[in-house]
């Protein structure tokens, strides 16, 4: 009776101390599977880097670096109603960013050297009357969008190859605010949160294989003249903090550079 009291207590510590050991590796997979990236931020001669943690629902749960030379930057006090961002550079697994930083969409182009396009027809450019339609030509660049990160599921209504410039204004049910990735060769993309080219406004000039890792933290949106005859979402005052920018455009833009 004795032997059969000791196996069952030294079966009963096995079993406690192989349950603590279990939640001891299940809490170290769970650290793992945090993902590090790095967000390099630039606005004229302010310059930051914070290091954020994403869990597997690509939330941020964890901050660190200059946070207060970032906040710095994107404080509301600055006259940043029109302030937008250019993703200078990513690496190729998507986990580091360089972010440069402008108070108007205007100064962005300038800094690139970039013209925005127009069709040779001016006379006949809708976008002189109304901003909100689609539109693009022939030339060297061509733009690939994904529903899904690392460039899986391809939405095929949105690829447009060999083109100089495109727009479309408002992407249907199938692909509004499901672009996880992107692929860009010889041009720039402009991302934006809302219809007709609204909200928060975010150019990319390298693919992207993981928009969920673009954490546009708190910033101020674009917000251009009120189109003619467009009825449809209004810009919000700011991007609300915590939200990357996987699964969120809802028009776009391209051209070749």
């Amino acid at each position: 009776m004795k032997n059969i009291k000791q196996f069952t207590l030294l079966t009963a510590l096995s079993i406690a101390l192989f349950s603590c050991k279990k939640e001891a590796v299940d809490i170290v997979i769970q650290e793992e599977s945090r993902v590090q990236v790095t967000h390099h931020y630039i606005y004229g001669d302010q310059e930051s880097t914070v290091v954020y943690g994403f869990n597997e629902d690509h939330k941020v749960v964890s901050s660190t670096g200059d946070i207060a030379s970032r906040e710095a930057i994107l404080s509301k006090e600055k006259k940043n109603e029109g302030r937008t961002m250019l993703v200078e550079h990513v690496n190729d697994d998507g986990t580091e960013f360089t972010i440069h930083f402008f108070d108007s969409y205007d100064e962005m182009n300038t800094y690139q050297g970039i013209k925005v396009p127009t069709t040779q027809d001016e006379d006949m450019d809708l976008a002189k009357y109304n901003p909100c339609y689609n539109n693009g030509w022939g030339g060297n660049a061509s733009f690939r969008f994904y529903k899904h990160t690392d460039y899986s599921s391809e939405v095929s209504n949105l690829t447009r190859l060999n083109h100089a410039f495109f727009q479309i204004h408002y992407l249907n049910s199938n692909e509004n605010d499901q672009i996880s990735s992107l692929s860009i060769s010889n041009g720039s993309v402009d991302l934006f949160e809302h219809g007709c080219f609204y909200g928060t406004q975010i150019r990319f000039l390298h693919s992207i294989p993981n928009l969920h890792y673009f954490f546009a933290a708190t910033v101020a949106v674009n917000t251009p003249n009120d189109p003619v005859d467009y009825i449809g979402s209004k810009p919000t005052v700011f991007f609300p903090a915590n939200k990357n920018f996987g699964d969120v455009a809802s028009s776009i833009k391209g051209w070749s550079i």
